[in-house]
């Protein structure tokens, strides 16, 4: 409103504008994020832009003015009429502060390093978020190959790694419940300033991807927060589904149960045992988890994975309870066990056995487990992602969908897309979409391999193999 008085005294837009103020106060609330124009990086794109915009106004300008004759003079007149005089100020203006505004750019100091490795102290600090968390995937932030970024009151944090250029968090903001509930439910305005604080957690990564000259990409992360990326202009592609199966109904009873309980009892007639090991005995099991690790390891010609799921880092696997079968008093198969807050949600991460275990074992105690679960009172049963799964191969669904589908149908020589999914189908399970959210599409090739590599350890060992016997899937959520 200032500037329109100072212009000539243009009263009339100066009255609308303050009009249109005092319509836009009451919803001063819904404008929280806070804008970081001198913190952002400003690309080649940026600037390109600036300039056209500059040189247009320039030449419309000098159009405009052309018979004006030039003189000394117009430098020093000012008054109501003068629009002439006023553009070679305006103009001369401008030059100035985009001269000075490169030259602040070039002699500024350089970007912020991205967030070293997690240390211990780190860990420390998010391990009471993990376990109060309502999902099981904030427990991957404990095994030590990632960065952090917390929400302004600690209380939330984003988990993510760097693969080159690619910065990828590993799915939605873990922690506080509470907390996280507002990014759920946009509606729900009363308890407005926790939202603001996911938000702002989201932005601010995606800004410090920007000053770094980075790709943002916010990998699995689920369709009730896809709201809060798209507000960041990102796209989202789906990546496959995830299999979470209700406990409080489940048993071995009934027709549909039939496989499942057959196999159950052939494993228990081969001697099989299932047991519970807590964390304070995992001095006493180690040494045998990691022979049947290693075997497993062998047996595959695989090498150990990470990022989106565990891999056997004693530091790591010290933080869990563990489910093991037994055969003759010894561990033939094991998986760590990650819980949530609350109960709301059990899952598994490592999942590891001999050759010599019994056919089926991993069935076994996959169903040891869930009815484990329900005895204690938890709610689902998190099976884990099937990539590339429940996307559509039809004529005019987005090239993304129709090229996955294709993939899930015809590239078992690479992956056990299809053998994945209906190992998972028995325990019929609800499947629930999961998303990779980034600025374009351009990139989505790149990114890819890099968030590959990321998991595999390089992009040749990460492409290098199918992945197993598809009814006995490593699994883990990646």
């Amino acid at each position: 409103m200032g500037a329109s008085l100072l212009k000539g005294l243009d009263y009339e837009e100066a009255l609308l504008l303050g009009l249109l103020l005092l319509v836009l106060l009451p919803c001063r609330h819904r404008f929280h994020r806070h804008a970081a124009l001198f913190a952002l990086r400003f690309t080649a794109g940026w600037w390109l832009s600036v300039g056209l915009i500059a040189a247009t106004v320039t030449w419309i300008g000098f159009t405009a003015y052309e018979r004006v004759h030039y003189n000394a003079d117009l430098w020093l007149h000012f008054g109501f009429k003068g629009d002439a005089a006023r553009f070679l100020q305006a103009s001369a203006g401008l030059a100035t502060v985009m001269t000075g505004f490169v030259l602040w750019k070039l002699i500024r100091p350089g970007s912020r390093n991205p967030p070293p490795l997690a240390s211990r102290e780190d860990l420390a600090k998010v391990l009471p978020l993990v376990r109060q968390s309502a999902g099981t995937n904030g427990t991957l932030a404990l095994l030590g190959d990632k960065r952090f970024l917390f929400s302004e009151s600690g209380r939330s944090f984003l988990m993510f790694g760097i693969q080159g250029r690619t910065w990828v968090t590993m799915g939605d903001p873990i922690g506080d419940p509470e907390e996280l509930e507002e990014l759920e439910e946009l509606e729900e305005l009363e308890e407005l300033e926790e939202l603001e604080e996911l938000e702002d957690l989201i932005w601010s990564f995606r800004e410090r991807c920007d000053e770094s000259g980075a790709r943002p990409f916010f990998y699995q992360v689920s369709a009730e927060s896809a709201h809060a990326y798209t507000g960041l202009g990102l796209l989202l592609y789906k990546l496959g589904e995830e299999a979470q199966m209700e406990l409080t109904g489940f048993g071995l009873e009934g027709a549909s149960r039939k496989n499942l309980r057959r196999n159950h009892a052939r494993v228990e007639r081969d001697g099989a045992t299932f047991e519970i090991i807590g964390r304070e005995r995992f001095e006493e099991v180690v040494a045998e988890l990691r022979a049947v690790s290693d075997g497993w390891l062998g047996d595959k010609s695989a090498g150990e994975k990470s990022f989106s799921m565990g891999s056997f880092r004693e530091e790591y696997l010290s933080y869990f309870d563990f489910a093991v079968v037994r055969l003759e008093g010894r561990i033939v198969a094991f998986a760590n066990i990650c819980g949530s807050g609350g109960k709301e949600e059990l899952s598994v991460d490592l999942m590891r056995h001999v050759e010599a275990a019994p056919h089926g074992v991993m069935e076994y105690l996959f169903v040891e487990l869930m009815l484990w679960g329900k005895a204690q009172g938890y709610q689902w049963f998190n099976l884990g992602m099937a990539p590339l799964s429940g996307l559509e191969n039809r004529a005019l669904a987005p090239l993304w969908q129709r090229l996955g589908a294709q993939i899930f149908s015809m590239g078992e020589h690479f992956y056990n897309f299809q053998g994945l999914r209906a190992y998972k189908e028995k325990f019929d399970p609800v499947w629930r979409p999961r998303y990779l959210a980034c600025p374009g599409v351009l990139s989505l090739p790149v990114v890819l391999l890099d968030i590959a590599a990321r998991i595999g350890g390089g992009l040749v060992r990460s492409l290098g193999g199918k992945g197993g016997n598809p009814k006995e899937k490593e699994g883990g959520r990646g």
